[in-house]
């Protein structure tokens, strides 16, 4: 479970796996039975920079998930309902230790009467019992918000209360049964119903754009002036099926003056200079790949909520916000060559631009020529390529700069790194983020209070002055 291992692709199929958290190996074993398991033994060392993942919520997680893939090994290798059930039992089992343990401090330490306790310690276990189902065991997006799923929730266990009391009584004054045990009793009873309601009207998840994306659409046989818009949370999901439906483009005419050449891979040409983008700029004119103008399309009318179509015959999506032709609007034709109109506001934030639209575009046209845009940082250490990908601010940059300085590398990139299918990197420079905990992360005592304090206030030149000197192969740190 150390989360450092090796599998061959060949024998397991990526398309069962459903991970939850960061142990993925527990689930390619459980769902991949005939792997032959070889163990090799290893020691941890100690860690010297950042925290561990590792937490009480995470410690849950994978209890839960155990449980999860166990019950699913039985009642269907695949079936995500019985994890969902068998997660539901164990928060209920633990719900059930909570409402025990309340139920003896009322009743024992507080003196109640025993229907006025079990009363009091089910609204204890209601609340627990609704944050750990909500956390772990219904994950996603869903379409209640959490207040009314916590009021339903809370009905919902209250109601079975109504049912359980009488019970109680029965079992503890005609039956003799001890009051604890007549507790868990009848809170197993009520278990099933609980369930019922929560699986299919409290927790019910709520698709996202990756749903209705991936959900096979049945065309109709004839032309429909559009579908239904779908809710997503705060946006409308729109598939208009009419040919040459794609709304009329107003455009600004501002000239096409910013040229950026990617290796000769991609080409943009855009009206919005994009400062990601500056390393790869050019000053020869050819025809694009992408291009990116500033303007409106449709109607411009003002919305009460935002809304995304896709367009079937052209290809093109279209994100539509409040403000109509004066927001963020933008839209994308996919043809031969892939154009851009971005709202006014859009086009005033290209940084904005850059990473919500452009940066999607590069790498799909990338991995349509044999390419792949990586988030990643590369490195030349000895002759040798070496790549760390890993999520925004977890300590690349940090690890990067240590490695320069210590390792004695050659830096490539800090954040992307275009790969093809060899395995060949290719550089992917962008404006690097040298912030303050990145900078301790190389050496602390490096500089005094005054220096940091300096430091802090580095101006933009500086920055950049530091970001050329980098791309160069050089290095440019504190205290060198």
């Amino acid at each position: 479970m150390s989360g450092m291992f090796a599998v061959r692709l060949d024998r397991i199929d990526c398309a069962t796996l459903r991970p939850n958290g960061f142990k993925i190996l527990m689930e390619i074993l459980a769902r991949s039975p005939k792997l032959r398991v070889s163990e090799v033994p290893f020691t941890f060392g100690e860690r010297f920079a950042g925290e561990s993942k590792a937490s009480l919520s995470e410690g849950l997680l994978f209890a839960r998930r155990l449980v999860g893939l166990r019950a699913a090994t039985v009642f269907g290798r695949h079936s995500e309902r019985a994890a969902r059930i068998a997660g539901f039992a164990a928060v209920g089992g633990t719900g059930i230790a909570v409402n025990t343990i309340a139920l003896w401090a009322f009743v024992q330490l507080l003196g109640m009467p025993l229907l006025w306790a079990a009363a009091l310690a089910t609204q204890a276990s209601t609340l627990w019992n609704f944050v750990l189902t909500d956390r772990f065991v219904f994950r996603g997006p869903k379409s209640l918000g959490a207040i009314p799923r916590l009021i339903g929730f809370a009905v919902v266990n209250n109601a079975a209360l109504l049912l359980r009391l009488p019970l109680l009584h029965w079992l503890t004054n005609e039956l003799h049964v001890h009051y604890l045990a007549a507790n868990i009793a009848t809170l197993l009873v009520a278990f099933a119903v609980r369930f019922a309601v929560s699986d299919r009207y409290l927790f019910n998840r709520r698709e996202t754009m990756t749903d209705l994306v991936e959900r096979p659409t049945e065309l109709p046989d004839q032309p429909t002036s559009e579908f239904v818009p779908q809710r997503s949370g705060p946006v409308d999901l729109v598939v208009d099926l009419r040919p040459d439906a794609t709304p009329p483009i107003h455009r600004m005419g501002r000239p096409m003056k910013h040229r950026y050449d990617v290796h000769g891979i991609v080409r943009i040409s855009s009206a919005v200079r994009l400062a990601e983008l500056e390393s790869f700029r050019t000053e020869c004119v050819f025809a694009p790949d992408i291009e990116i103008d500033e303007g409106w399309f449709g109607t411009g009318a003002m919305r009460g909520r935002p809304r995304v179509t896709q367009y079937v015959s052209p290809a093109a999506v279209s994100y539509e916000e409040h403000l109509g032709r004066r927001g963020s609007d933008f839209h994308v034709e996919m043809g031969d060559v892939i154009r851009v109109v971005a709202g006014p506001m859009l086009t005033k934030s290209p940084h904005v631009l850059y990473t919500n639209v452009v940066e999607a575009l590069l790498r799909f046209v990338l991995v349509s020529r044999g390419y792949m845009l990586l988030h990643s940082a590369c490195l030349d250490i000895g002759g040798r390529g070496v790549m760390l990908s890993a999520l925004t601010d977890t300590g690349k940059t940090g690890t990067v700069l240590r490695l320069l300085r210590e390792g004695g590398g050659r830096f490539l990139s800090d954040d992307m790194t275009i790969l093809d299918a060899s395995g060949a990197a290719l550089c992917y420079p962008k404006p690097l983020t040298i912030s303050h905990h990145t900078l301790r992360a190389v050496q602390a005592g490096d500089l005094t209070r005054a220096e940091w304090r300096q430091q802090e206030q580095v101006t933009r030149d500086e920055i950049d002055r530091i970001q050329g000197k980098l791309i160069c192969g050089q290095v440019c740190l504190p205290g060198e």
